[in-house]
C-alpha cells in the first residue's frame, strides 16, 4: 500500500521530511512518499483560498491532488493542512477541535491548533518529536 502525503503549508517542510523518513524506516508493505508541489498547482491555489476545510472542500482538494499527481484509486492520500477542519461527523461535546478525519482513501490532518488539543501545552508534541529524533 502506498501512502502519499501532501503537505500544504509554507513552513516546516523539513519536519515533514523527517516524519516521512521515520515512517519509512519500518520494513513492510506500506510505503510513504511526500508529494512535491508548486505554489502554482491547482490544488495548492485552491487550498490557499480556503479559510477552513469542510467535507466538500476536502473532496475537491483530494480530487485535484489525485488528478495532478496521478494517484491510483487504492493509494492512500494524506493531506496535512494548517486550516481549521469542519468534520462531517457528529462532534462530541469537547473544547478540543477536530484534528483529522477521512473520506474513502483520503485523510486530512490539521497541523495547527495543538495548543487546544494538548490543553495549552503544545510543547508536549515537540518533546515527543525530539525524543524520536534522539532515539535514532
Amino acid at each position: 500500500m502506498d501512502i502519499k502525503i501532501a503537505y500544504l503549508s509554507h513552513r516546516g517542510r523539513s519536519d515533514m521530511e523527517d516524519v516521512v523518513a521515520m515512517f519509512s524506516k519500518d520494513v513492510g508493505p506500506i510505503t510513504f512518499q511526500l508529494i512535491d508541489h508548486t505554489n502554482s498547482s491547482e490544488y495548492y491555489l485552491l487550498h490557499r483560498e480556503l479559510e477552513n476545510i469542510d467535507s466538500e472542500n476536502f473532496k475537491r482538494l483530494s480530487k485535484l491532488i489525485r488528478e495532478e499527481v496521478g494517484l491510483k484509486d487504492d493509494d492512500v492520500l494524506v493531506i496535512v493542512s494548517p486550516r481549521e477542519l469542519n468534520s462531517p461527523y457528529k462532534l462530541e461535546n469537547s473544547f478540543k477541535n477536530w484534528v483529522s478525519y477521512y473520506i474513502k482513501n483520503n485523510i486530512i490532518i490539521r497541523s495547527s491548533g495543538y495548543d487546544k488539543v494538548t490543553e495549552g501545552k503544545p510543547y508536549l508534541g515537540r518533546m515527543s518529536q525530539e525524543r524520536l529524533k534522539s532515539s535514532d
